[in-house]
C-alpha cells in the first residue's frame, strides 16, 4: 500500500502518475491504509482499482530492461529493480 499511496495518494505522484490527483482515490487508499478489517478494505480497494484502470494515469510497461555493468573491484553492491536505491553507502573497493 505504500508505494500505491506514493504514485496514487493526495496531490498526485512524483514518478508515475506525475499529478494525477483524484481525491476519491486518496481517500479510499488512506483507508485501506489504517484499517486491517477486509469489510472495509475490499470496497475500497475495488473502488481504487477501478478508478486507477480508468482514469489510467500510468500506462503499464509490457517489458522493461534493467542493465547493469558492475566491475570486479567493488564489493557490496546491489541492484534495486525498482530503481529507488543505488546502495552507494554498501558499495566498497575491494
Amino acid at each position: 500500500i505504500g508505494s500505491v499511496l506514493q504514485d496514487f495518494g493526495a496531490g498526485g505522484g512524483d514518478w508515475g502518475a506525475m499529478n494525477w490527483d483524484a481525491p476519491e482515490v486518496a481517500e479510499a487508499l488512506e483507508t485501506i491504509a489504517a484499517d486491517a478489517d477486509e469489510k472495509v478494505r475490499a470496497p475500497l480497494i475495488a473502488k481504487a482499482t477501478k478508478a486507477i484502470h480508468e482514469g489510467l494515469p500510468v500506462i503499464p510497461l509490457v517489458f522493461y530492461q534493467h542493465t547493469v555493468a558492475i566491475s570486479g573491484d567493488l564489493e557490496g553492491v546491489i541492484v534495486d529493480p525498482s530503481q529507488r536505491t543505488y546502495g552507494l553507502d554498501l558499495m566498497s573497493w575491494k
